[in-house]
């Protein structure tokens, strides 16, 4: 760089005819820097012989953070790209050290760096992605626009006077090929609008958009990859360190020296003819002595002018030295309210400290009994469950006791009918007699049995008519209940907007909720914490074209859409949403969007023209930015069509329905979409109506008719219910009916089958061999049985009730903590309440200190105005006195009386000249040919000397050059031998700087002997990283603010790539005055982590397609 400064300077120096007085200063300061260099050379060759000493200096992996800590000026903080190759808009904030921006292929990764090459003057040539610059517009846009913002701070920074902390770069390119620039301060003014200016600024940040190792394209990475010609890596390592340059400097300083040597021979010429032309000159010079005489005292007087001017401004000097004295005086009575508030304001910051400490406290508090009581929850949860299942296990035991009681009965009614059996045949005296009884019995019980069978059916059938009928009248009393639930609904809805809308005929704001007024006077109360103050409600800035609209308008923006509030940044969204808080509590909030304000409104592509009318179309929008969100929302792709069936019939045509109309909504509110149809319930508007007093009147009529249909329905419901309960007590009548014909049948059916099988056994074997002993045997069992059961039962409700007395205990530990939870949570509020009055004190200290800093800045800005202004007078007295002819004269008069004095003097001298008008020619002609013989003979010396030293000077910087040459081959060399010994590798540099060759040799296997490979024998992931350690070695060379990689690890295998992030990373943090810039397909989840505030990590997601845009 030394080597640069110094030929640019060389060159600046032999631009035009050199003077005389020129080359005496380039005689001096060529000596001078002689001596720099001189020393920089001795300093240089010491740093060499002590490189060639170590194997690895231990300066080329010291971190280089401890001298630079925070990138303050050249960096890039944002990139807004405007229908640029495939983006229609994109804003990309960086991080001042790293930033990894990565994506799938597609996504516009490429674009980033393509629009930093072209934003900050790049050719097209210059990005390998086009010919010309217009190919970079969006297909379908006129006109593509790139904005680049530059950090402007630090001793480094370009007029910061005029741009302040950020320089806003912006390139406009046209569809016909023009282009413009604009050069913005950080306040958003234009200071320039000339290319010129903007290479100044990069030449200031020392800006390579030509780099191909500051900006390396995927296009060139590729190459670069695929090529092995050691030519072509040799001509990249001398662009990338500008030794080039350097080297085309010295081409042209030789050049120089020829013309200087041309220029000595042709003046050596003329001087032999001027000689004559002075002598000729020097005998006319004579006769004018005698008029100098006369000439003297106007001499004299202009000498008293100028003392009598240095005189007048000493005077004004005084003046200002007591006006500075005046203004000084007023500074110290601020600076002390300055420090008594800031002090005041301190106090209230610990203050602010304590209660937020004491609210953290409180919520660690809460987060443990919010645990505690989780856990309370699931210990009554258990013992509820094991209750349920006790209660259900004693249930079961009991139906199980009532089947084993009823079996009892069995078996006792069947000792009764064998007694009685038994009974009977002692009666009879003949077994003939009891056998014709029998017969007797069989048919009266098949005849009852006949008779019963019809009489069960039509039972039947009448039970599944009243159940079909319970069916039908539940159903119907559950839609009429429903319906009566949709109408209460309604009408609630109704009574509430009908609230709203009269306590909004004073304040319209109220029509969007009764907290909205205060929402908006704390907003306003709270303007001076926002960056921008938030926009809402948005239903607030819009009104209609036409009423008629305002229902399907209101159903098409949605409740929630038009209640809704605009912030510009996450940081204001914090605020409001803390205001939401404060003024709404628990209940529901409006939604917060966050979208970036602009002053400008959208410009869209405009859409096929249509009968039917869009929403924005019937909209008047007070404000800009809800314009512009409602155009991202598409509202202008709505239209309003009143007839749903036409609206069905247009949306549904594709060739009456022009392209880019997505629905459309009708008078009812119904949505009618390209492919479907949505119905409406009707009603009217709550926000965008017009006229209070009408749509009240309106809704309180419908809200009559809502209460009589809901008598209806009521009247419905009680008939309903009585009708089932007829139906039920019928169907409890028929289902007893049914149970005891049931049962009977079963009585004569179990009749016949015994009496048939007593008729079919002879007469001697008619006994059933029942035994009544045994009967009574099983009657003592299950007695048995039963007792155990009820056991069971009454220690398992003892169980339950013994559970339900603990579930009793843990519901009261339950309670406790609750309340405890409430009592915190009762803390916390207040807690939070004095936090945020103790803000609004400190908004109250900032206004004040804020206001005398301000007053403090004024009064030296006032000191410092003043100060200028005698440092100006100085300027002009040193001027004055410089000007000032011999010895200080002490005169009052003022400079305008002698100047009037002079004039007269000058008259007679005139009236005596008047014969002799060619000797002041002559004169000038002597004095013009004698200063240029002398001028031109002292150039030609001075020529001489110069070019003795620039070819002296020539050859010491030519040594120097293969010095830094030297010295930046082996720092390269070192660096990438020490790159990849990280991973294991060895490898080389071999340059050859006669025949401009360099070779790249890597050893995979440093174990192995001869494992050295060239760069076309690597595998793809080994010639990558040997790639990065090259491109890593040379930003070593190069002072350039940021580096940008595109696609760097497109060809390497996971192991490759995740040390090469190290290295990357390493590289960054050790340099964090630079920024870094990578762009990668890859994904980043297994990045390498390093401090965050230096780090941003962004994925770029595929952008709607018009145009085309590869990565």
């Amino acid at each position: 760089m030394l080597e640069m400064n110094s030929m640019r300077k060389t060159k600046a120096d032999l631009d035009g005819e050199p003077s005389a007085k020129r080359l005496k200063n380039d005689k001096q300061r060529s000596e001078k820097e002689n001596e720099e260099e001189m020393d920089i050379l001795d300093s240089t060759q010491r740093c060499i012989d002590s490189l060639e000493a170590k194997s690895l200096p231990s300066h080329i992996t010291a971190p280089r953070s401890s001298r630079i800590q925070v990138a303050e000026c050249g960096v890039i903080s944002k990139i807004c790209l405007m229908n640029f190759m495939c983006h229609k808009r994109l804003e990309v904030e960086l991080n001042a050290n790293v930033n990894f921006i990565h994506g799938r292929n597609g996504s516009g990764k490429s674009a980033i760096m393509t629009g930093i090459v072209v934003g900050l003057g790049g050719k097209a040539s210059a990005t390998s992605r086009a010919t010309s610059l217009k190919n970079f517009i969006r297909t379908g846009e006129s006109f593509a626009e790139i904005t680049i913002f530059l950090r402007n701070g630090g001793p480094d920074a370009y007029h910061p006077e005029l741009y302040g902390a950020t320089i806003e770069v912006v390139r406009r390119l046209n569809h016909d090929g023009t282009g413009a620039y604009k050069l913005k301060s950080s306040s958003g003014r234009i200071i320039s609008n000339k290319k010129e200016e903007l290479l100044n600024i990069m030449e200031q940040f020392n800006i390579q958009v030509d780099n191909p190792v500051s900006l390396l394209n995927q296009d060139t990475s590729r190459n670069f990859l695929h090529n092995t010609d050691a030519k072509a890596k040799y001509k990249l390592f001398m662009k990338a360190t500008l030794l080039d340059q350097i080297a085309q400097e010295y081409e042209k300083a030789n050049e120089t020296q020829a013309t200087y040597n041309r220029m000595i021979d042709t003046k050596e010429k003329e001087i032999s003819q001027e000689k004559k032309g002075i002598k000729e000159l020097e005998e006319q010079w004579k006769s004018l002595q005698k008029l100098r005489e006369m000439e003297g005292k106007v001499d004299e007087l202009k000498r008293e002018l100028t003392w009598s001017c240095v005189r007048k401004i000493e005077k004004d000097i005084e003046l200002k030295r007591k006006e500075i004295a005046q203004e000084r005086a007023k500074c110290p009575k601020k600076e002390q309210k300055l420090q008594e508030f800031e002090s005041g304001k301190s106090g209230i910051e610990e203050q602010k400290n304590d209660l937020e400490r004491e609210l953290s406290d409180v919520m660690n508090s809460l987060r443990g009994l919010e645990s505690q009581k989780q856990a309370i929850a699931d210990e009554k949860k258990a013992k509820d469950k094991a209750i349920v299942e006790k209660m259900r296990e004693c249930k079961k035991t009991i139906k199980k006791r009532s089947e084993m009681e009823d079996e009892k009965k069995a078996i006792q009614r069947k000792i009764m009918e064998v007694t009685e059996k038994q009974m009977e045949k002692e009666r009879l005296d003949t077994a003939k007699a009891l056998r014709q009884k029998k017969q007797q019995a069989l048919h009266a019980a098949k005849a009852d049995y006949d008779d019963l069978t019809p009489v069960i059916a039509s039972h039947q059938e009448t039970k599944s008519q009243l159940e079909y009928s319970l069916d039908e009248n539940r159903r119907k009393k559950n839609r009429a209940k429903s319906s009566l639930v949709e109408l209460d609904k309604k009408i609630r809805d109704h009574q509430q907007t009908i609230q709203r809308l009269r306590e909004a005929k004073g304040d319209k704001l109220k029509a969007f909720g009764r907290e909205m007024p205060q929402v908006i006077d704390e907003i306003q109360r709270a303007r001076h914490m926002f960056r921008k103050r938030p926009l809402g409600p948005i239903g607030s800035y819009l009104s209609l074209k036409d009423q008629k609209d305002a229902y399907p308008i209101e159903c098409a923006l949605t409740q929630s859409l038009l209640t809704a509030f605009l912030c510009d940044n996450h940081r204001d969204r914090e605020i409001l949403c803390r205001i939401f808080r404060q003024v709404f509590g628990n209940g529901r909030k409006p939604e917060i969007i966050t979208v970036p304000f602009h002053t400008a409104p959208y410009r869209d592509r405009p859409l096929p023209a249509c009968r039917f009318p869009t929403v924005m179309s019937q909209l008047k929008i007070s404000e800009v930015n809800i314009s512009n969100y409602l155009m991202e929302k598409s509202a202008h792709q709505i239209l309003l069509i009143k007839d749903a069936g036409e609206a069905r019939l247009f949306m549904h045509d594709r060739s009456k329905c022009p392209a880019g109309y997505r629905s459309a909504y009708t008078s009812d509110g119904s949505q009618v979409t390209l492919d479907g149809f949505y119905s409406g319930s009707g009603g009217r508007s709550i926000f965008l109506q017009s006229s209070t007093e009408e749509s009240v009147r309106s809704m309180e009529a419908e809200i009559a008719s809502l209460t009589d249909n809901k008598r209806i329905l009521v009247s419905e419901v009680d008939q309903s219910e009585a009708q089932g309960r007829q139906d039920n007590s019928e169907l409890r009548r028929i289902k007893n009916l049914l149970q005891e014909q049931k049962t009977s049948e079963r009585a004569l059916r179990r009749k016949i089958d015994e009496l048939e099988a007593e008729l079919a056994v002879p007469d001697e074997d008619d006994d059933d061999g029942v035994d009544v002993s045994t009967l009574e045997g099983e009657i003592h069992i299950l007695d048995e049985e039963i007792a155990n059961i009820s056991e069971t039962i009454r220690v398992v409700q003892d169980e339950v009730r013994l559970g339900k007395q603990e579930g009793q205990q843990v519901q009261e530990k339950l309670d406790d903590v609750k309340s405890k939870m409430d009592d915190l949570c009762n803390n916390a509020e207040v807690l939070s309440e004095r936090i945020e009055r103790k803000l609004s004190d400190l908004s109250k200290y900032d206004q004040k200190c804020n206001q005398y800093k301000q007053a403090i800045a004024t009064i030296k800005e006032n000191v410092a105005v003043l100060e200028q202004n005698l440092e100006e007078h100085g300027r002009l007295r040193d001027i004055a006195e410089k000007d000032a002819v011999g010895e200080r004269i002490e005169t009052d008069r003022s400079p305008e009386a002698i100047d009037r004095q002079i004039k007269q003097v000058n008259a007679l001298l005139a009236r005596e000249r008047d014969g002799l008008e060619n000797l002041e020619e002559v004169r000038k002609k002597l004095q013009e040919r004698i200063t240029w013989y002398k001028e031109t003979v002292a150039m030609i010396d001075n020529s001489r000397t110069f070019l003795r030293n620039m070819k002296s000077g020539m050859a010491r910087r030519f040594k120097m050059f293969g010095i830094v040459q030297e010295f930046i081959t082996f720092r390269s060399k070192s660096l990438f031998k020490n790159n990849l010994e990280r991973r294991g590798y060895y490898g080389n540099l071999e340059f050859n700087h006669e025949e401009e060759k360099l070779e790249m040799t890597v050893q995979v296997d440093t174990a192995a002997k001869s494992g050295t490979k060239n760069q076309k024998t690597l595998s793809g992931g080994e010639r990558s990283f040997s790639t990065v350690c090259f491109i890593m070695s040379l930003w070593d060379a190069i002072e350039a603010p940021f580096r940008v990689l595109d696609e760097f690890d497109v060809f390497m295998d996971m192991v490759n790539r995740k040390m090469s992030m190290k290295l990357l990373l390493k590289c960054a943090e050790e340099n964090s005055a630079r920024q870094f810039i990578f762009l990668t397909p890859q994904n980043m989840s297994d990045l390498v982590p390093m401090n965050q505030s230096r780090l941003t990590v962004m994925m770029l997601e595929p952008p709607e397609r018009e145009g085309t845009c590869s990565d």
